[in-house]
């Protein structure tokens, strides 16, 4: 089992599984130095809003706001506090918040299913408006589908989603009076900010859809095999469908990652206490290692489901192994 491992680590594929690897580590160094620096370097005195957070006041003199950095040691370099932060984390801790002194990862891991659940819910509605309209809109072109797709694929991509995020809680707290909707109740609280979410990344999927379609319903063998008498089903989703898969994944992996990222802005206006808004928090108050750690946590977590759709990728269409190989 181990020869067996070793032989296909060392195969074509297997390069390329490990350049990818070797990329994502790069990657996540580049990304942990990169934010970490510009958090240090950002406007405001670190040391000053941290004290005046924890003693709640708008108000701190010098020397308190001195011995305050003294005591925590914040009145360290940037290096030092990096090197500092890079020996937790070879420890497998991201360090403690410096506002409440909880650890990162405990921090993350109570806020992290709420972001999942909303990235979750605008997933699936993002799969089923983009896949539905833009697969039925290439098969059945000039139709409703066809139509919708053309539009609401250049609509979602100038409506601002902030804007939309404000009229819909606007709509639903005065109008419908769904107060369950601002706020965190369980999981009921994230289909509307879940549904904004995948009605606007759906566009996107919808002319990658309908293009990537139409183009292999033009295949010969699509006419061929239609002249062989094959069912309407069995060409669609055994056929076209199947030739489709791997671009689609690439995208959805993507839009995933995005979806992931732009819950950040929805959790802000919809007061849902997930990833966004602890990183907002720590933000207003620059909580460096809290800060960073989010955006470690969140680079690796993406990087890793990048590679894994590479790797599938890969098995379902063995041209693609050529085009990773030689990024």
């Amino acid at each position: 089992m181990n020869k067996k491992c070793l032989g296909i680590f060392r195969s074509e594929s297997g390069k390329v599984v490990r350049k990818r690897i070797f990329m994502l580590l790069s990657t996540i160094f580049f990304i942990s130095l990169i934010s970490f620096f510009l958090i240090f370097h950002s406007p405001g005195e670190m040391a000053r809003l941290i004290f005046m957070e924890k003693a709640h006041t708008h108000y701190a003199t010098d020397a308190d706001v001195a011995a305050f950095a003294k005591e925590h040691g914040l009145n360290a370099s940037a290096v030092e506090m990096y090197f500092r932060w890079v020996r937790h984390i070879c420890r497998g801790d991201l360090g403690n918040s410096l506002i409440t002194g909880e650890s990162v990862l405990l921090l993350i891991h109570r806020a992290l299913p709420k972001t999942l659940g909303l990235t979750f819910i605008a997933f699936v509605f993002q799969l089923l408006f983009g896949f539905g309209f833009g697969f039925y809109g290439a098969y059945r072109p000039r139709g409703l589908a066809d139509k919708i797709s053309e539009y609401w694929g250049i609509l979602s991509l100038s409506l601002p989603p902030y804007w939309l995020a404000l009229l819909l809680l606007w709509f639903c707290t005065v109008c419908l009076k769904w107060t369950f909707v601002l706020g965190y109740h369980g999981f009921v609280s994230l289909w509307v900010p879940g549904f904004l979410l995948g009605v606007l990344g759906a566009g996107g999927m919808m002319r990658l859809m309908k293009s990537k379609t139409s183009l292999i319903l033009k295949e010969g063998y699509i006419e061929y095999a239609v002249a062989c008498g094959i069912s309407k089903h069995h060409l669609l989703f055994g056929h076209v469908f199947k030739n489709a898969l791997p671009s689609v994944l690439a995208y959805l992996t993507q839009s995933f990652i995005g979806l992931l990222g732009g819950s950040v802005l929805i959790e802000k206006i919809f007061s849902i206490p997930g990833i966004g808004l602890l990183a907002f928090r720590a933000l207003e108050v620059k909580d460096i290692f809290l800060l960073s750690g989010i955006i470690l946590y969140l680079a690796i977590f993406a990087s890793i489901v990048n590679l894994l759709s590479d790797c599938w990728c890969i098995k379902l269409d063995r041209r693609s192994e050529n085009a990773l190989y030689q990024r």
